[in-house]
């Protein structure tokens, strides 16, 4: 075997098992050369594997890291951002009457916010997800039949509430709440 193209790991095994086979008897020189050449070449392989996978392994740590850092810069420019919305908003209601521009004459004013449908802390409400789902047809199966369950669901109908609730309907458990927004801002 030439030392340019060496064998897969798999390659590598085969062979070295078959010639182990053919050697048991009685092993010649050559043949132990071309065992020994095959033990060097699947050792080589292995290391070449181990090495890739702690290279892998060290890139998905720093990558890791990166991640958390690229988070907490974004949560802390949410902060501000938050901040600096919240400082025009307060700054806007101090002098309602007055009609602030930006510098190309766009305006920036304070509106109400879309309402929001906020529920009293004593209902849960939870998102999940279902898996394993199947069909109809599929659960009638005999062989599948004996592994099916059925699993019922209650789910609030958040639309329907905030639309009874905007039309005047009394609700002990839920309301709609807008926010103070400032607009033409971003």
């Amino acid at each position: 075997m030439s030392k340019d193209k060496r064998p897969s790991l798999f390659n590598a095994s085969v062979a070295l098992n078959s010639l182990i086979d053919q050697g048991k008897d009685g092993i010649t020189p050559q043949l132990m050369d071309e065992i020994r050449l095959l033990k060097d070449d699947i050792a080589v392989n292995l290391d070449k594997r181990k090495y890739l996978v702690k290279e892998i392994d060290n890139r998905l740590v720093h990558a890791k890291e990166m991640i958390k850092d690229i988070k907490e810069e974004m949560k802390k420019m949410e902060k501000v951002r938050q901040k600096v919305k919240q400082s025009t908003l307060d700054s806007i209601k101090l002098n309602p009457q007055h009609v602030y521009k930006d510098t190309l004459g766009r305006r920036v004013y304070k509106s109400t916010g879309q309402p929001k449908l906020v529920l009293d802390p004593s209902i849960e409400t939870r998102s999940f997800s279902v898996s394993n789902c199947v069909n109809e047809r599929t659960a009638a199966g005999r062989e599948v039949s004996p592994y099916i369950y059925r699993k019922t669901f209650y789910c609030l109908d958040m639309d329907r509430l905030k639309r009874d609730i905007k039309k005047g309907k009394e609700c002990s458990f839920a309301k709609l709440e807008s926010k103070e927004i400032v607009v033409g801002l971003s």
